[in-house]
């Protein structure tokens, strides 16, 4: 019979097979069908090229479903405790993105208390979060990835402030990350920068000549940055933001100039929405500025108290013996909180 003849031997590499009408064969039939062999197919460049290019899009879109969610993830265990986030870190330890990490810092500092923050900063997949971030960080400056864009550096850099801690070669990497690309950031972006720096200028003194060299940088780049907004268009926040920032911060350029005083002069046309608490920020602003240019502060005080004469009390030098501030005590030391900027 037919049946006692060898089968044949394919692969299916080589070999056009209509599986269907095989399996509606009998095994006798199957064995004695011809099999049509067909020559392999020789891709020109255009063709690998083509082929590389469709496997890129599929593995990208695979790596942004994956990190989307990541970031569901990230956000729901936010809604629980800071413990719940580093948990989430920990088991994607490797595969977070610039996004993914940027949201794990920024949960961590929205839901950890201050008496919590000891705990997170110690605990190892925080010290992993911080090694990711300084990767992903280098690898953007030397053009290895777009993963750490301006925004997510700005997210980590307002987080670490928020949290009180400032590894500061960190915070000389992300600004690198930020500054070249701040005129594409929005307004708040612009803002937490200028303030993650003025809080590390605030409350840790001791650090600030690791940062020397990048705080002109910021100042004038955010500077720039705004510039190119309507600051009428500002929440009041943001406008206090700024303008505490820019009299924390050492960097007197024209630029930083025109800021606190531009900034001075919308915060004096909005002064009936400001609440007593933050009005306290603005006079802060003006003590710190005249420590640094005495001038300036007394000029713009000036101008302010014309726009609004509500204002003579908060931003005009105080007179002798109405200085209830110790002598030798420095201003910060007795100063209010500084603007806690959102995200």
């Amino acid at each position: 019979q037919d049946s006692a003849q060898p089968v044949p031997n394919f692969t299916l590499l080589s070999c056009d097979v209509d599986l269907e009408a095989m399996q509606t064969m009998d095994f006798a039939t199957r064995s004695a069908a011809p099999m049509t062999q067909t020559p392999p197919v020789l891709l020109d460049q255009a063709g690998i090229q083509a082929l590389l290019d469709e496997y890129v899009t599929l593995y990208t879109d695979m790596r942004n479903t994956c990190a989307k969610m990541i970031n569901k993830e990230l956000v729901d265990a936010g809604e629980q405790n800071s413990m719940m986030i580093l948990e989430v870190v920990g088991r994607y330890n490797g595969q977070l993105n610039g996004l993914n990490l940027a949201t794990a810092f920024h949960r961590l500092a929205r839901c950890t208390s201050e008496q919590q923050i000891p705990e997170v900063l110690l605990n190892p997949d925080f010290v992993k979060m911080l090694d990711m971030a300084q990767t992903l960080a280098h690898q953007e400056l030397q053009h290895q990835t777009n993963s750490m864009t301006a925004k997510c550096s700005i997210m980590i850099l307002w987080s670490l402030a928020s949290l009180e801690t400032f590894p500061t070669d960190l915070f000389s990497l992300l600004s690198r990350v930020a500054v070249p690309k701040l005129r594409t950031c929005e307004v708040h972006d612009i803002t937490n920068l200028l303030w993650s720096f003025a809080k590390l200028y605030k409350i840790r003194p001791d650090l600030i000549p690791h940062v020397s060299m990048e705080t002109p940088l910021v100042v004038n780049t955010s500077v720039d940055a705004l510039s190119q907004h309507d600051l009428s268009s500002f929440t009041v926040q943001l406008l206090i933001s700024a303008l505490v920032s820019v009299a924390t911060l050492p960097c007197q350029s024209h630029g930083a100039m025109w800021l606190f005083s531009a900034c001075s002069q919308e915060v004096a046309k909005k002064w009936e929405q400001i609440p007593k608490k933050s009005r306290s920020h603005v006079a802060f602003s003006f003590r710190l500025m005249r420590l640094q240019n005495c001038l300036l502060a007394n000029s713009v005080a000036k101008t302010v108290t014309q726009i609004c004469p509500d204002m003579h009390s908060s931003v005009s030098r105080p007179r002798k013996g109405n200085n209830k501030q110790q002598k030798g005590k420095p201003a910060a030391q007795a100063a209010p909180a500084m603007v806690v900027q959102g995200v």
